[in-house]
């Protein structure tokens, strides 16, 4: 991934099946490989991130696709994708995901070829001294709720802004940014040209756990895309650390993933301390409302959330009653959310989840097979909410007399920890 600063917020991204350029509204762009599609980014409408300019890449390039803020008014068309805050799309191989400005429009986070992008926009936080003490603290909630959305993952370029014109504030934006979000590398933007002033709030003490990570470069390259992953580990473990064998054996395989992957961050959801109750009909009828006025980042939906912005997920339950506990088929029916983990088109379902692959972990006395009612019933899920790859464990005739536990403990664990390996 090469990444070339423009001028101001605009920065181009060359990929190696495509071209992602942010923000263009003047400078010259540089020669990059022909023939790969283009996908142009404009967070809002004002003067320093959009121009009428980048329709003339129309006549250059062999395809390209707009993505723009609705606050710019672009014309309907057909290579042209208006979005609003708070949405996730897929434009071809892109997943792309929009938040709120605290100026005006939206701000990228961008999942392509195995790299994740952040393109701030003006999502900033505007402390302007002398201004209400209410703003301000607006600016500080926002910013901060915003940035939020972003924990928990990765991302190989984030593109954030540090403007001098803000004075002693003019960093605050970037370190809450770094002191929340996982990156690799960071540009600073929005310094008009003011470099000079921008470099002096990095050197600044407050900024030396980071210095290493953030570049003025004109143009950098990155290598391959950062390895850190998001792994949500599903705890469905009715009777606890000590008596549960599928906990047992997920602890194991976690263990043994951060063994093969130390760069793997584990978010456990535990779903007897999680809260999670069944849907009743007034639940339904609120979901329905939040959903038709476009509200998913509502706290009802927080799970969801959670689900569709792992890489990975393992969920372990055991074996009851030819199924699992009633209390994951209760966070199934939490995180199964239209516009969140899936979408209806023209042709059926579409997952959105982002997860690469989801193992299901689970054990039982007697013998049922490996591709029993509850491994079936979590494929079927999985594929609905757009999983790349479903693999399952299970530990039969655990309760058997005469069978020797330990030994069919151990062979379960010898195949947890092959898949460790490239899970």
């Amino acid at each position: 991934m090469k990444i070339t600063h423009i001028r101001h917020s605009c920065f181009l991204v060359e990929l190696e099946g495509k071209v992602l350029l942010f923000d263009w509204y003047k400078g010259d762009l540089p020669e990059v490989a022909e023939g790969k599609p283009w996908y142009v980014f404009v967070s809002h409408s004002h003067e320093d991130h959009y121009s009428e300019i980048i329709y003339t890449l129309r006549e250059k390039v062999s395809k390209v696709t707009y993505i723009i803020d609705s606050t710019v008014g672009a014309a309907q068309a057909d290579d042209v994708i208006i979005v609003e805050p708070h949405q996730k799309l897929q434009v071809d191989d892109l997943c792309i995901r929009t938040l709120l400005s605290t100026d005006e429009g939206v701000a990228f986070d961008i999942e392509t070829e195995g790299y994740r992008i952040y393109h701030a926009g003006d999502l900033n936080l505007w402390y302007w001294e002398g201004e209400p003490d209410a703003d301000n603290q607006w600016q500080i909630d926002t910013y901060q709720a915003e940035i939020g959305r972003l924990e928990g993952g990765f991302y190989d370029a984030a593109f954030v802004p540090l403007d001098p014109r803000l004075e002693k504030h003019g960093a605050d934006a970037m370190e809450g940014f770094l002191h929340q979000v996982s990156c690799g590398a960071v540009f600073p933007m929005h310094y008009w040209r003011r470099l000079d002033e921008a470099r002096a709030y990095i050197d600044q003490k407050r900024f030396d756990p980071f210095r290493d990570k953030i570049h003025f470069d004109d143009t950098y390259v990155i290598d391959a895309p950062g390895r850190r992953t998001r792994t949500l580990f599903v705890n469905a473990c009715i009777r606890g650390e000590v008596m549960s064998r599928s906990l047992m054996l997920a602890r194991y395989f976690l263990d043994e993933c951060r063994r093969w992957h130390p760069e793997m961050d584990v978010t456990e959801r535990h779903l007897l301390t999680s809260g999670i109750h069944w849907l009743t009909g007034e639940d339904v009828d609120r979901r329905t409302h939040l959903l038709e006025e476009g509200r998913t980042d509502d706290e009802m939906f927080a799970l969801a959330r959670e689900f569709a912005r792992a890489d990975r997920i393992v969920i372990a339950a055991p074996f009851w009653d030819y199924s699992f506990p009633a209390l994951l088929k209760v966070y199934i029916e939490q995180i199964c959310v239209q516009g969140i983990t899936f979408v209806y088109t023209e042709t059926g379902s579409r997952g959105l989840s982002a997860f690469k692959e989801l193992i299901y972990i689970t054990s039982c006395g007697g013998y049922v097979g490996q591709d029993n009612e509850a491994v079936s019933y979590m494929r079927k899920i999985a594929e609905f909410l757009g999983c790349g790859r479903f693999r399952s464990v299970c530990a039969e005739g655990l309760d058997i007399i005469g069978n020797d536990v330990q030994q069919l403990m151990a062979e379960k664990k010898a195949v947890l920890r092959e898949i460790a390996g490239d899970f």
